[in-house]
Formats: structure tokens, sequence, C-alpha cells
């Protein structure tokens, strides 16, 4: 499975909603904070999806780190982190599609199975 496409879109709500989308049909959603969308768009699609394009979604800590690190002359603060997060999350959630599982149990699972 292979990376083929990011876009990022903004909402109304003044948050961008991040879309990783893959040669083998299964797309992830990440959501990103609208205080910096008119440049995190362009941020998002244009510098950090070409880093991480044709590779395995699944590497998640790899693509972040070629993320972070590809970009850290950039600034390693809000803006930069705030797309890599969302693209993070999109990643986490095709990994969890991929599997067939949700996200939680690919992080060790419920900590809790009930609330007082």
């Amino acid at each position: 499975m292979k990376i083929t496409n990011v876009t990022a879109t903004p909402l109304r709500t003044g948050t961008l909603l991040v879309r990783v989308e893959t040669d083998a049909g299964i797309y992830g959603i990440g959501e990103a904070s609208g205080r910096y969308s008119p440049v995190l768009k362009p941020f998002i699609e244009d510098i950090l999806g070409p880093i991480i394009a044709g590779r395995d979604p699944r590497h998640t800590v790899r693509l972040c780190d070629d993320m972070f690190f590809g970009t850290s002359r950039l600034g390693s603060k809000g803006f930069q982190t705030t797309g890599i997060g969302a693209i993070d999350n999109a990643l986490w959630d095709i990994s969890g599609k991929a599997a067939g599982v949700p996200v939680y149990e690919l992080l060790g699972g419920a900590a809790r199975t009930r609330i007082k």
C-alpha cells in the first residue's frame, strides 16, 4: 500500500480536514487547527505531501520523522507540528482501517472497559 494523495480542505469552522489517500482505496482523515489555515493548506499539500507520497502509510513514526526533519528549517513550533499532527492522525486512521480494527486497538487496547 502506498500514499497517492494528500489534501487539506478548509471547513467553515476554521479548521482544515486533511485526507491522505492510498493506492489500495483506503483513505485516512485528520484535522488541523484553522489558526494558520491560509498557509497551512499549501504547506500540507505542497511540502509535506510530497515527502510522504509513494510510501507505506503504516510506517507512521518514520513518516513523521521525515516530515519533521525535512521541514525543521521552516520552524519546529506550532505551525509545522500542526500540519504533521493532522497527517499523523490520518495515517493512523489508514492503519486501523487496513487492519480492520479501531485505532485504540493498535495503540494497546482500551484502558478501561466501563465507566463508574
